[in-house]
């Protein structure tokens, strides 16, 4: 049967990554089936090779990660490299065909070379799709950074520019697309939404749902999402874990003074819920409060977290996204220019906030006005239905 692969971090312990390959999927199928007559299959794969969620790493293999990151930091960076570019071999050999029309990557932070390995996995790929006349599409991907000495970020150049690249859209930074890795060449490329703003559509049985076990009943519940301790430094934000401490801190006191209850949350990843562990510690709760929601395992546990709240104060960006997907009023803590430009795009680059010298104060106060105000619904849809129309624009003109 006729097909299109559709790559995406499917499986990543980041359930934001799940969300935006199952919104693109869902895209997919929709157009496919209004707009062609042909029998053709959405195939939803894992760019990095792997075929299920892996929640855990093996004793031994957290014993070698420590001794090569201690000892031979370098040849942990290559081993690292070695082993992407083979799963991203393996995904491509065991997803693509014959019957090949297109590729997809699905979005996500995709355009990067400083964290993550994502520019691998596209080289990888790109290259076959070049050697085999398949057209590809890059969609609704964060753009981050560029350096024309950076010999990894000039990978990450030459792949986005092979003749088999016909359409990137980007969810943020167009500029920084167009005038540094697509400039001079025949790439169509536009600023839509990330996919993952439409996940209400594919899973409308969450929207509101109340009341839970999360939420008393008699006072609105706020969710605070964290991520990991070092999050903020490793984007050159110089705030210390005893910082962001004591600023959690801060904030649930003046939660609890305005009369809100609230619960702590992550997105998935290990590292995120340690640091959540930590928060709830210092705050001198236990287990037995339930301030701290146990870490999801799949895209329904957190679709289910996020729509017990009223308002979500959040790291990670796609928890922004899918509480605006929910309607839910939401607030940045910004440790990345692609939670600024996604402020901007919906309308409210108030509600995400540059950490320095942030009060627990100031960010409720946001938080209420948020609330009160809630969304543009017209300019909502409007938004969200970009990442579709660029699609269908693909499909048509190099498969349908």
């Amino acid at each position: 049967m006729k097909n299109i692969v559709m790559f995406g971090l499917k499986y990543d312990e980041n359930i934001g990554d799940p969300v935006i390959v199952d919104c693109m999927e869902y895209f997919s199928n929709k157009i496919v089936s209004n707009v062609s007559n042909k029998n053709i299959e959405i195939v939803s794969a894992d760019m990095s090779g792997r075929t299920e969620f892996i929640l855990t790493r093996s004793l031994t293999q957290k014993i070698i990660d420590k001794l090569l990151r201690v000892f031979i930091p370098n040849q942990k960076r290559k081993i690292e490299i070695n082993n992407a570019r083979k799963g991203a071999l393996n995904a491509v050999l065991s997803n693509i065909n014959n019957e090949t029309l297109a590729i997809v990557f699905a979005g996500g932070g995709l355009i990067k070379y400083k964290q993550q390995l994502c520019h691998h996995y596209i080289d990888v790929i790109t290259e076959y799709a070049d050697k085999h006349n398949i057209p590809v599409m890059i969609s609704g991907a964060g753009v981050e950074g560029y350096d024309e000495l950076n010999r990894e970020c000039q990978m990450l150049k030459r792949a986005l520019r092979r003749s088999c690249v016909k359409v990137i859209t980007t969810r943020d930074d167009l500029s920084l697309l167009t005038e540094f890795y697509c400039e001079n060449t025949n790439i169509r490329t536009a600023q839509v939404a990330d996919p993952a703003c439409s996940i209400n559509s594919i899973y409308p049985e969450f929207y509101k749902k109340k009341p839970s076990n999360y939420l008393n009943k008699n006072k609105m519940c706020i969710g605070i999402g964290v991520g990991r301790s070092n999050l903020f430094a490793d984007y050159g934000i110089n705030i210390s874990e005893q910082q962001l401490l004591t600023f959690y801190k801060e904030l649930v006191h003046e939660l609890e003074n305005k009369g809100y209850d609230w619960k702590i949350f992550t997105n998935g990843l290990n590292y995120d819920q340690r640091f959540a562990e930590k928060i709830v510690s210092y705050l001198g709760k236990s287990e037995c409060d339930n301030v701290l929601i146990k870490k999801p395992s799949n895209i329904e546990e957190l679709l289910e977290i996020i729509n017990n709240f009223d308002a979500t104060i959040v790291c990670r960006l796609h928890a922004s996204i899918i509480s605006y997907s929910y309607d839910i009023p939401t607030l940045g803590l910004v440790w990345n220019n692609k939670q600024k430009m996604f402020g901007e795009s919906i309308g409210h680059p108030e509600r995400f906030l540059d950490m320095k010298n942030l009060s627990a104060k100031t960010v409720v106060n946001i938080m209420e006005n948020a609330i009160t105000q809630g969304y543009n619904k017209a300019d909502k849809e409007k938004y969200c239905d970009t990442t579709f129309e660029l699609l269908k624009e693909f499909f048509v003109k190099h498969i349908i």
